[in-house]
């Protein structure tokens, strides 16, 4: 398999397993992910920006990952946390930043497609003890430009 050029422009999408107390208010968000430098060994670093039109989250975020052979990987880590409760409210808290996992598998098409998720966790803030629980899901993603 020749080497990818990872630089440049990726659409994709992500959705949440369901089965995780959330199935009628996680819908299948789409995002754009620019992978600005691709380093040695595989290393990647870029941004993510996610459409809030489709649930996204309004920050951008930012990637680390790295390319083997046909096996991405990748840590997408949100400046802020956002929580989205089982009533569909969102609320985020500045002082907590946050990070997704991300696996995935190169197609002969240089399509990605793997799983992601999030570590559970607690957390205070304003007196309150926040349990967040570990959430996983799907995403796919193809090179725009």
């Amino acid at each position: 398999m020749k080497k990818l050029e990872l630089v440049g422009i990726w659409q994709g999408t992500y959705r949440y397993d369901s089965g995780q107390g959330y199935p009628n208010i996680r819908p299948t968000v789409s995002f754009e992910m620019t992978i600005e430098k691709q380093g040695w060994f595989g290393r990647f670093k870029g941004v993510i920006k996610e459409d809030i039109s489709t649930g996204g989250i309004g920050d951008t975020s930012r990637v680390s990952g790295r390319i083997k052979q046909n096996r991405i990987t990748f840590a997408k880590t949100y400046p802020n946390l956002h929580i989205i409760d089982e009533r569909g409210k969102r609320s985020t808290i500045t002082a907590e930043k946050y990070t997704v996992y991300y696996t995935g598998i190169l197609d002969e098409k240089n399509d990605v497609k793997g799983n992601w998720k999030i570590h559970g966790y607690c957390f205070e803030e304003n007196g309150y003890r926040y349990e967040m629980s570990e959430s996983t899901g799907t995403w796919e993603i193809s090179k725009k430009y």
